[in-house]
């Protein structure tokens, strides 16, 4: 694409980063429907959308790499994601777990293996790391 149709279509450079997080913070609320969080068993929901997630952020570093989005838009999206999530931890934890401390190391671990892995690198076998460690720690391997 030509910079001129760039600057036809976004008033500023922010105009565009905020139009790209939107479109990347709708990209993976559908990749959290996909993973069917009300109907499917916590830890599959879980896994499928870690799985989903993490293809997303590989393709959209830059975008997704703020804490908080720039535009309202994006914030509302990013707020229901938050949601759903809260949901399935609250399914895989149950009644009494934390599932706000739950959450917040599971956006670490995944900001981390999105932009801690190399270019090319499989989401499924990326999840499996995420959630393994969330539930089960670090553990030392034989």
């Amino acid at each position: 694409m030509a910079r001129a149709t760039v600057h036809r279509r976004f008033a500023s450079r922010e105009a565009l980063i905020e139009a790209m997080e939107v479109a990347a913070w709708r990209e993976i609320q559908e990749a959290v429907h996909a993973a069917r969080p009300h109907t499917a068993p916590a830890q599959v929901a879980l896994h499928q959308a870690t799985a989903n997630i993490l293809q997303i952020k590989l393709g959209w570093r830059f975008t997704l790499a703020r804490p908080v989005p720039l535009s309202k838009e994006a914030q509302a999206v990013q707020a229901e994601v938050m949601e759903l999530c809260e949901a399935v931890f609250e399914k895989l934890l149950g009644p009494g777990g934390d599932t706000v401390w739950a959450r917040q190391v599971y956006l670490a671990l995944l900001g981390e293996a999105a932009h801690g892995s190399p270019p090319g690198s499989d989401p499924d076998a990326l999840a499996t790391r995420v959630i393994d460690t969330l539930l089960h720690g670090v553990q030392r391997t034989a």
